[in-house]
C-alpha cells in the first residue's frame, strides 16, 4: 500500500502544480486593462523612441494602462493608449501626456496627468497636451555646446 501512495501522492502535487501554473499564466495573460473595462485615447508625439507595445502608462506612479498601439500619420507618431476605467480618476479634456525615461537604459513609460477642467475624454478621444523630457543624448549635445562656449 505504501509503494502505491507515494507515487499517488507525487503525481497529486505534479497535477496540482500544472494547474497552478496554467491559472497563474491565464491571469498574467490578462492585461489590466481588459477590453470590457477600459478605453482607448491616443495622443500624437514627435518621437516614440524606447516605448513599445504594452509600455507602461501611470497616473501619479501607479500603472493604469498600457501602450496599445502606434501608427504613423503625416511624419508624427499616434500612439493609442489603452486606460483601465477607474472610478478614482477620469481624464479630462485638459490631460496632459508625457514619455518619462525609467531608467538609463533606453526604457521609457508614458505618464499621465489625468487633468481638472473640461469634458472627460471617451474612447477614441486625443489627449491633445503632450510634454516631453530632454534624452540624455539631446542633454549631452547641450552640454558639448556649453563647454565650447565657456572654452571660447
Amino acid at each position: 500500500m505504501n509503494a502505491f501512495m507515494t507515487p499517488a501522492k507525487v503525481g497529486f502535487v505534479v497535477v496540482a502544480s500544472l494547474m497552478a501554473t496554467v491559472w497563474m499564466f491565464g491571469q498574467v495573460g490578462q492585461s489590466l486593462t481588459g477590453e470590457t473595462d477600459s478605453f482607448r485615447v491616443y495622443a500624437m508625439l514627435d518621437d516614440v523612441s524606447g516605448l513599445v507595445t504594452k509600455s507602461r502608462v501611470s497616473i501619479a506612479g501607479i500603472n493604469v494602462g498600457q501602450l496599445d498601439e502606434v501608427e504613423l500619420v503625416e511624419g508624427r507618431a499616434r500612439v493609442w493608449v489603452r486606460i483601465a476605467k477607474r472610478p478614482d480618476f477620469l481624464l479630462k479634456s485638459d490631460a496632459r501626456i508625457h514619455k518619462r525615461q525609467a531608467s538609463l537604459l533606453g526604457e521609457y513609460y508614458l505618464e499621465i496627468t489625468p487633468g481638472y477642467l473640461g469634458d472627460s475624454l471617451k474612447d477614441g478621444d486625443e489627449i491633445k497636451n503632450v510634454g516631453t523630457d530632454v534624452s540624455p543624448a539631446e542633454l549631452m549635445n547641450d552640454l558639448r555646446k556649453i563647454s565650447q562656449d565657456v572654452v571660447s
